[in-house]
């Protein structure tokens, strides 16, 4: 994934899941997904500690699985569900293998 995907990711994690939107944050999202290859990335947000996204290279692009983000059940609430739903519409555009 490059860089420039990352950021796009995270972009959308901030607009739809009110991630923090310190460059500390932002960087360590682009380093594990760019980098290290992390492929489940905790960020919490509106979506609260279980918050994390999800890469799946393997997956088509575009396929609503490919990218994603979802969040502990036991604290999904209607205004989590809103957000998750909203991110995943955004994240389901991007593919990972760029």
């Amino acid at each position: 994934m490059t860089e420039n995907t990352a950021n796009q990711i995270y972009d959308i994690l901030i607009a739809e899941c009110d991630a923090s939107t310190t460059s500390d944050a932002r960087s360590a999202f682009v380093n594990s997904v760019t980098k290290l290859g992390v492929t489940e990335f905790r960020f919490g947000g509106s979506l609260g500690f279980g918050g994390k996204c999800y890469i799946n290279a393997a997956c088509l692009p575009n396929s609503e699985r490919a990218v994603r983000v979802s969040n502990y059940k036991e604290h999904e609430t209607h205004a989590t569900r809103l957000a998750i739903l909203a991110a995943n519409e955004r994240l389901k555009r991007i593919d990972p293998t760029k």
